[in-house]
């Protein structure tokens, strides 16, 4: 497995960060109940030589519940434009911060509805 110090070009998410994030945020959903809490899961997951997403590993919690929405959210994402070495497309590890903040859900509803 390769890390982001040897990659020629890092995995990434083929419409870019910003649009990543805008897709998990949208796919996110509070059934858990848990509105009240405010921090940032970090997982962790392999990109592979097609793109696919596998591996899936929380590595800072906020609650089991959040973890496991993150988690859902990230497996519905379409494929990864792989990370390259000299050309090549490799397997690589990626760190992904998905923070959650007191009304965030109605300042994205306010984001998505202009």
């Amino acid at each position: 497995m390769y890390k982001p110090d040897q990659l020629t070009s890092s995995a990434q998410y083929a419409e870019g960060p910003d649009e990543m994030y805008h897709f998990i945020y949208k796919n996110l959903s509070w059934k858990c109940g848990e509105k009240s809490l405010e921090g940032t899961v970090i997982l962790d997951f392999i990109v592979d030589r097609v793109g696919k997403i596998w591996d899936i590993k929380i590595q800072q919690s906020i609650s089991p519940c959040l973890d496991d929405e993150v988690i859902r959210a990230v497996k519905l994402m379409p494929s990864w434009v792989p990370a390259i070495i000299n050309g090549s497309y490799v397997c690589s590890e990626v760190f992904l911060p998905v923070r959650f903040r007191l009304g965030w859900e109605e300042q994205y509803q306010r984001k998505k509805d202009k």
